[in-house]
């Protein structure tokens, strides 16, 4: 498990389908498709001008309250929905054990030397990045934890409004 310095491992990613996302999909509009055909008349079902100023309204919205390189990325999320990567997590801890090997033998600016092999992997090479810097794990403002934990807050406890967006180049906005 020692390590003369840059020579750590980095596990392989595997890029997977989600299935219960394709299944779910097909469900939803096999429920519709069921409804249309269940329900009599399929043009009672399907009204342009209402799926225009549904969809179409929706997305001017949206657009209205976001820059276009957000909109933008909105397909690559949409991509990730269906395709995600994993690693397996014994490969990950053992990366991480080989971190901490080589740290503890050698010094924690000897990870600077492995940085750049950690950039498939941004949350580790953000904190080994902290840690070569001397980014104080506590007690202080920004610390460690608050800086890497920042972005799962605001995905989870804090869902941006269109209303109240904080440093929006628009004043409607």
């Amino acid at each position: 498990m020692a390590n003369d310095g840059g020579n750590i491992k980095v596990g392989k990613t595997r890029s997977s389908m989600d299935v219960a996302t394709i299944v779910g999909l097909l469900s939803g509009f096999g429920l519709v498709a069921a409804a249309i055909f269940l329900g009599g008349d399929p043009a009672s079902f399907v009204n342009p001008p209402a799926i225009l100023i549904v969809i179409g309204g929706t997305l001017a919205i949206t657009t209205m309250c976001f820059t276009i390189s957000d909109m933008a990325r909105t397909l690559k999320v949409i991509g990730k929905t269906f395709f995600y990567t994993s690693r397996d997590p014994s490969d990950a801890a053992t990366q991480v054990l080989q971190i901490a090997e080589l740290a503890r033998r050698q010094g924690v600016l000897s990870l600077q030397n492995v940085l750049d092999s950690l950039r498939e992997e941004p949350f580790l090479h953000k904190g080994m990045l902290m840690v070569v810097d001397g980014t104080p794990a506590k007690r202080s403002k920004p610390s460690c934890a608050g800086i890497l934990t920042l972005p799962c807050y605001a995905i989870t406890k804090a869902p941006i409004s269109c209303a109240r967006r904080r440093n929006s180049p628009r004043p409607w906005a």
